[in-house]
């Protein structure tokens, strides 16, 4: 028996590569990297530029990726806790949405941290941490479901380096 054939061409290039590698090895799956492929094509120009400035982003001064120049630089860098989880859980079934969501945490947790030139943070400031555990392994319907029970999705900022995503009513 032959390993099955992955189908998804040469690595990536451009200014999204740095994004398009890590949420494909997000994906881990052949068939959730697929998906996430095919959904970052539909992807709305304006989420497609924050994954690719948010998730090139090191918190390194100076540190740039050669397959992705940054336009942007600054910091903190934002992780994603448990973004792994998160599109695993809506791959492939919802892998537009997946991205479209991550997309979202970043541009409201990039409210919270304005850009800011490395050279102005201290160390121990250069990353920021914003963790998704309530909804890291909802399926889409159990994520919009919150919405028709009266209650919303809230970036909560606990302290200077940390965030989490949270349900409230």
């Amino acid at each position: 028996d032959a390993a099955p054939r992955l189908r998804l061409g040469a690595p990536p290039s451009g200014e999204h590569a740095i994004a398009m590698m890590r949420l494909l090895c997000q994906a881990q799956s052949t068939e959730a990297q697929e998906s996430v492929l095919a959904a970052w094509e539909k992807l709305s120009a304006d989420d497609e530029k924050v994954l690719c400035d948010e998730m090139s982003r090191t918190g390194i001064a100076d540190q740039h990726f050669r397959a992705s120049a940054q336009k942007r630089p600054g910091g903190p860098a934002i992780l994603v806790y448990y973004s792994p989880q998160l599109v695993r859980s809506l791959t492939p079934d919802s892998a537009s949405q997946a991205l479209a969501i991550l997309a979202e945490v970043y541009r409201r947790s990039r409210k919270l941290w304005p850009l800011t030139p490395l050279e102005r943070l201290d160390d121990d400031a250069r990353t920021v941490t914003v963790r998704i555990d309530q909804i890291k392994e909802l399926k889409l319907e159990d994520i919009r479901a919150v919405y028709s029970d009266g209650n919303s999705w809230l970036l909560y900022k606990r302290n200077e380096r940390e965030a989490v995503v949270e349900c409230h009513p």
